[in-house]
């Protein structure tokens, strides 16, 4: 393929493979490497480069991350597209008249430093423009036992609206036969406070990117799983993708004094006869984020299912506050390194 036109300033703070790395994303998203297109071999853009073939490989694994490329073995890396952020997460009254105060305090300070009005607005849009191009370079991997808990992460971290996010099971990471290469390239890596002690032993190297979080069910979660009848006769069904997830309700329900044998799980498959599962249920909790009431058919399963008495429960979670200030600082100042 033509030539590149890569180039690297060797002198610069910013790490070569991040320079090679925010070049080939300028390239992709403005589609002069349209989707399908094959990434030259990492010992090929080093020699046109003058790199070395690893630091081409990191970048590599960086646009990898941001699901930009797909490195298959053995046949190369190839372009899947550009990836649009995902919606960046509402603001509530109070955080918005904070941000107000802090705004107003810092446009007087300027104004004693005698900046003017223009001078003020172009020094912070410059200053926003180089925190979005960090950012939109910024990986951060999220490690968790179920697949119905990752998500969390993106909902509420204000700074992953976009940053690039790459989940991972803990059975894959466990299985990994070199666990350090697989996380080389993130600059963050995030897990809850159970895992935290376990991920930092397998990343002995890498332990100071590994950051834990305190996550629990939502107040509104905690609210209707209390509001379910102690009374032995409701049964109450649990849909999950994964058996850690079955466990995960079963012990929150157990500290509410819901017995056990009262407990049916059933995992989610395509086609399955949800009308069956439910017929003795007086519940019935779903995993955060599920779109069942999208699937076809289950949508007016659940509708009847709630006209007739029964209690559809999306079982949700949100790291604690004190764990996401940690985390949002942490990355803030990750950002201005």
């Amino acid at each position: 393929m033509p030539s590149l036109n890569i180039t690297v300033d060797k002198s610069s703070a910013v790490p070569v493979y991040r320079q090679v790395a925010k070049q080939l994303v300028h390239r992709i998203t403005n589609g002069h490497l349209p989707s399908g297109t094959q990434l030259p071999r990492e010992r090929d853009l080093a020699a046109e480069t003058g790199v070395a073939a690893g630091t081409v490989g990191r970048a590599y694994e960086v646009l990898a991350c941001r699901g930009l490329v797909e490195m298959i073995k053995g046949r190369g890396t190839f372009v899947i597209g550009a990836m649009l952020p995902p919606a960046p997460t509402p603001t509530g009254a109070g955080r918005q008249a904070r941000a107000q105060a802090l705004v107003r305090s810092t446009i007087d300070g300027m104004v004693r430093l005698q900046f003017s009005f223009n001078e003020i607005r172009d020094l912070v849009h410059v200053m926003l423009l180089e925190r979005e191009d960090r950012l939109q370079n910024f990986c951060i991997a999220v490690v968790d036992c179920n697949p119905e808990a990752l998500g969390i992460y993106e909902k509420q971290l204000l700074y992953l609206s976009k940053a690039q996010v790459r989940k991972f099971l803990l059975d894959d990471v466990r299985q990994s036969p070199d666990v350090g290469a697989m996380f080389q390239a993130f600059d963050l890596i995030l897990t809850t406070a159970t895992h935290h002690p376990e991920l930092t032993g397998l990343l002995p190297a890498q332990r100071d990117k590994v950051l834990s979080a305190a996550v629990a069910p939502t107040p509104q979660t905690a609210a209707e799983l209390d509001a379910i009848p102690r009374a032995p006769d409701p049964k109450i069904g649990v849909l999950c993708l994964s058996a850690n997830f079955r466990d995960i309700i079963r012990r929150h329900l157990a500290a509410r004094q819901v017995a056990d044998e009262r407990i049916e799980a059933a995992f989610y498959q395509a086609g399955m006869d949800l009308n069956a599962f439910l017929r003795d249920k007086t519940h019935l909790i779903l995993p955060p984020d599920f779109p069942l009431f999208s699937q076809g058919g289950y949508g007016s399963t659940l509708v009847r299912f709630s006209e007739t008495g029964g209690r559809v429960i999306q079982f949700d979670y949100q790291i604690e506050r004190g764990s996401l200030l940690v985390i949002e600082e942490a990355i803030s100042k990750l950002l201005m390194a």
